[in-house]
């Protein structure tokens, strides 16, 4: 789950216990600003929107970084920022997000996922 005001993620197990928590502000690789939504997909890896740094990061299981990609610009040419994300099972990541203004466009994009990422 994203924690905002620590700029982190933090894990649990399924009865509620405490497993691990990573991230913290910032805008390098595992660092956040303003984390809102996490998506876990068959493999274990994590997603995270990154709506602060405009960006999707990837992480393993353990939360060790693997992957991460700029969320791009809205068609009207705004910056991107990435708020909601859904996996569709087939290796599709929806993205939704709004322009940076927060007032021209919203958008979804898809994304075909590599192989496992494992």
């Amino acid at each position: 789950m994203p924690d905002w005001g620590s700029n982190r993620i933090v894990k649990f197990s399924s009865d509620g216990t405490f497993l691990t928590s990573w991230g913290g502000p910032g805008v390098d690789p595992g660092q956040f600003s303003s984390p809102v939504d996490v998506v876990v997909d068959e493999a274990g890896n994590i997603y995270v929107a990154d709506l602060g740094n405009g960006r999707i990061q990837v992480f393993d299981a353990d939360g060790a970084f693997l992957a991460a990609w700029d969320a791009g610009t809205t068609p009207s040419g705004a910056d991107y920022q990435p708020y909601a994300l859904v996996l569709d099972g087939e290796g599709h990541l929806y993205v939704i997000g709004v322009a940076t203004d927060l007032d021209t466009e919203g958008t979804v994009q898809k994304f075909r996922l590599p192989a496992p990422l494992t």
